[in-house]
């Protein structure tokens, strides 16, 4: 009732990834094409902007661990596409963050996470500042791999901050 809306959670085939990177590399470079299982989750979107009721200016985006590196690599490809993008607890290709500039972004990551590095948060954030941009980022002290239980759960941030967001053409 507070934010009606579609829900699209694909969920990556085991044994498949959304980005086909090595996740604990200190850096990589992101893929030239999209992963097939990115692609799937990209013809759903499609499939559902097609609907009369849904709104092409509000399409939100947001994925935690390997999904949180498949919301960064999707927001920094198609950057015109979402409203707003709220990576959690994964990590981007910061050689393309200036693609996201004018993009709203919000990441969050545990400061104790031991399984995707807290720097892959960090150097995104640092940057799409450096290239020019505004993003937020909330880094949770003693939080390890589930900082997603408290960024959606806090009533008044990640929910209501990405719901008042609406993409510029």
């Amino acid at each position: 009732q507070r934010y009606p809306c579609w829900l699209i959670a694909p969920q990556c085939r085991q044994g498949k990834l959304w980005v086909d990177v090595p996740f604990r590399t200190a850096k990589f470079v992101m893929p030239e094409e999209p992963s097939d299982q990115m692609r799937v989750a990209l013809g759903i979107l499609e499939r559902i902007l097609k609907e009369p009721a849904a709104d092409p200016n509000r399409v939100y985006l947001t994925g935690l661990s390997m999904g949180g590196y498949g919301c960064w690599d999707l927001a920094i490809r198609y950057p015109d596409k979402f409203a707003a993008v709220a990576p959690i607890c994964g990590g981007g290709d910061p050689t393309k963050a200036e693609r996201l500039v004018h993009v709203p972004v919000w990441a969050w990551h545990g400061a104790a996470d031991r399984a995707v590095p807290v720097e892959r948060s960090r150097e995104m954030i640092e940057a799409i500042r450096q290239a020019g941009g505004d993003p937020k980022y909330t880094e949770l002290e003693g939080v390890g791999h589930d900082s997603w239980t408290p960024a959606y759960r806090d009533p008044e941030g990640l929910l209501p901050w990405m719901f008042a967001q609406v993409r510029k053409e």
